[in-house]
């Protein structure tokens, strides 16, 4: 799997729902999130972009689970099995190759009442593609679609090659709700791959009529929009502005889509940063980017609402955590983001494996788990050279790198080694017997506890717990290393590396983890020093070791592996340079065949061998914990426990009325979000119901969000 390098974030979601009674209240001490026709949330920062062909990052991939919708979805809470959204059924060919999809004939475009179709879903993966966006999510589909690959591997493709792909054969319109896609090889995580934003439908019309400017090169004119007519060559242009909802003078040479359109240019695709056109339950009706995003519900949705669902959410930015915090227990939010440790101040930590709720909030919250897919660890750099920034070998040092990289592998199962056996003179982590040092210096429990209080599981391997293919038993059976410093100093004596190892952070979690690693060896009197240091580092800086924090695309395997075993220099494998050949032959072959068993066998394989060759420190798997009042209903039926989800399905889920006293006569019954922040006046819904009662019901999403960076900026390491 190739895998374009980007930074990588993780999303912890946590959903807290809590009813207060409050005896006095006005309509400007209460936010428009309390009536039954809002949902209000506070978070920090804003999406990237609204963009599913180009945003790659969390914030945004959450608001498309309400604002898009792609051909085929995850049932229920399952990270497995798949339904049909935009799709009704698929056949897939004997050969693996072809997917032929029947589409939904009753689903309309919010905007202009656009119809979806084929045609539809072709421009929109199409323009993925051809767009080319390397800090987007196109590789995903690149890799393996008929052609793709050429374009993924294209810095800039003009308009003779992005014609030549999109009429050469991988998105294919067979008949109006009738749709083919080929692949250039058997990949049996596909349908899982359609799953995420990126292949959201996107309208056409939109696209078109906001086109970015044209624009050439030294005069030359193959760069530009791609026509319409190119497009679709095959039929007649009055039948296309038809299926593509364009207006019957419309000019097909303006398709609003410019290949490779570089990021920074004029002619970049900026509109759509900021709009949103999907066929989701809710459509974009507001946006102040950094302040304020508003969706209301799609009132042509083909699904079905919920009775009591809400009319409209809002999304607030409040950066301070304490007026957020604040909000949410007075009763003007319902939702905010916030801290582990603002969270972990409403559990009993004592019940751990599994916390309850503190007592002061047992009357009001009720509480459930729920598996996530986020997991934390460490990646050892094995760059044949480190940077002098980072590492400095002791003058007299007496390394040697080809001794090194002979020594045993020491491991627990007394398999021959090393199995990763070359050795740089320059970076001694590339010493199999260096890295396993580390990996038995590294104490385990209490970075488990500095992290998350114990609130997790210890990684059992890469494929997290609840995805088939998960191997519990590979610490029990000595693959993963336990903290052993007795071990590890005999380790390091045998490398007989002497120096200083400076470890960057540049958050709470890491320079605390670096300082743990940091009291461990530098008590082992090895002659290595490591020391942290306060420093924000990217790409291609290489420190020592790299912090990841990983939630996946999509629900497979492969989306947990291939992004650090695979030998592509596309790969996030490859920026701490880990490659070993049989696994890579392994992942290829994994991916070869549907056969489950087959596969759960192989990743097996592949778990055991990645565990001896000590690229990572394994950390943990967080968990999902959902606070609620029971005056929430249908929370559970609604979809939002699948780990592959960042948001509640705000669509499936009942908010109750509540009741506000009678207001004056002087005072207007348009309620007016305060922000407590500040003090001002920031939003006014057009409508807001304002009834009697003193119970107010705050349902309240949290986020933990480890950001991903800004597709402009290099990646942070």
């Amino acid at each position: 799997m190739n895998i374009p390098t980007r930074t990588n974030g993780f999303i912890v979601i946590l959903f807290i729902c809590i009813a207060m009674a409050l005896t006095e209240l006005t309509p400007k001490q209460v936010s428009a999130g309390l009536g039954p026709d809002f949902f209000l949330l506070e978070n920090t920062g804003a999406p990237e972009a609204l963009d599913p062909a180009t945003n790659n990052e969390p914030f945004g991939s959450a608001l498309f689970e309400l604002l898009y919708e792609t051909l085929v979805t995850y049932k229920d809470d399952s990270p497995h099995l798949l339904e049909g959204q935009l799709a009704t059924n698929w056949t897939i060919s004997p050969d693996g190759l072809q997917y032929n999809f029947t589409l939904r004939d009753d689903v309309i475009f919010p905007h202009g009442d656009s119809p979806f179709n084929a045609y539809v879903i072709k421009f929109s993966l199409d323009r993925l593609v051809i767009m080319n966006d390397h800090w987007g999510p196109a590789w995903m589909i690149q890799q393996v679609v008929k052609g793709g690959k050429a374009i993924m591997e294209s810095n800039n493709i003009n308009l003779s090659e992005a014609h030549a792909f999109v009429t050469g054969g991988a998105f294919v319109v067979l008949e109006e709700f009738l749709f083919q896609i080929n692949l250039e090889r058997v990949y049996s995580p596909f349908l899982h791959l359609l799953t995420h934003h990126s292949c959201s439908a996107i309208s056409p019309r939109q696209i078109a009529e906001n086109a970015p400017a044209d624009y050439t090169t030294d005069g030359d004119d193959l760069f530009g929009q791609l026509s319409f007519e190119e497009w679709f060559p095959h039929i007649s242009g009055s039948h296309l502005r038809q299926f593509l909802d364009l207006p019957s003078d419309w000019d097909l040479a303006v398709s609003g889509v410019v290949p490779s359109s570089p990021a920074d240019s004029e002619n970049s695709h900026d509109w759509i940063v900021n709009h949103a056109e999907g066929t989701g339950p809710y459509e974009l009706s507001d946006l102040d980017p950094g302040t304020l995003i508003e969706l209301r519900k799609n009132v042509d949705w083909w699904g079905n609402f919920s009775a009591d669902s809400v009319n409209n959410i809002l999304i607030l930015t409040v950066n301070e955590e304490t007026t957020r915090f604040s909000g949410l227990l007075s009763g003007h939010a319902d939702s905010v983001s916030l801290s582990w440790n603002s969270v972990v101040s409403l559990l009993n930590l004592s019940s751990i494996p599994f916390p309850t709720i503190r007592s002061e909030y047992t009357d009001d919250l009720q509480v459930f788990f729920s598996t996530s897919f986020t997991s934390t660890f460490l990646g050892m750099n094995l760059n044949t050279s480190l940077s002098s920034t980072f590492i400095e070998k002791d003058p007299n040092c007496s390394y040697d790198a080809i001794r090194a990289a002979s020594l045993p592998a020491f491991s627990w199962n007394d398999t021959p080694g090393p199995h990763f056996i070359s050795a740089s003179p320059d970076n001694p982590f590339t010493a199999l017997a260096f890295r396993k040092a580390f990996a038995h210096a590294f104490d385990y429990n209490t970075f488990f506890n500095l992290t998350k209080y114990g609130v997790a599981d210890r990684m059992s391997g890469i494929i997290p717990s609840g995805m088939f293919g998960h191997q519990p038993t590979l610490i029990d059976m000595g693959f993963i290393p336990t903290f052993d410093p007795v071990l590890a100093k005999t380790l390091f004596q045998q490398v007989n590396w002497t120096g200083t190892i400076n470890l960057p952070f540049s958050s709470d979690l890491r320079s605390k983890t670096f300082n743990m690693l940091a009291d461990v060896i530098n008590n082992l009197d090895v002659g290595i020093t490591i020391s942290s240091i306060d420093s924000w580092i990217y790409y291609p800086d290489s420190p020592p070791l790299f912090f990841l924090n990983w939630q996946p695309y999509f629900g497979d395997p492969d989306c947990f592996l291939s992004p650090f075993f695979s030998n592509s220099t596309f790969s996030d494998g490859s920026r701490f340079r880990y490659y070993n050949p049989s696994i890579n032959f392994l992942l290829e072959e994994a991916v070869s065949t549907t056969n489950r068993t087959i596969r759960e066998n192989i990743y097996r394989e592949i778990e055991e061998r990645a565990a001896l060759d000590y690229p990572f420190l394994y950390g943990f798997q967080a968990k999902r914990f959902f606070f609620l009042n029971t005056r929430i209903f249908d929370f559970e039926t609604s979809g939002s426990l699948n780990p592959m989800s960042l948001m509640f399905n705000l669509e499936y889920m009942n908010k109750l009325a509540i009741s506000l006293p009678t207001t004056s006569s002087s005072e207007s019954t348009t309620t007016s979000f305060i922000d407590h922040s500040t003090g001002s006046s920031s939003f006014t819904p057009s409508e807001t119901s304002i009834v009697n009662d003193n119970l107010i019901l705050l349902p309240i999403i949290f986020l933990v969000i480890y950001s991903i960076k800004s597709r402009k900026r290099k990646q942070e390491i």
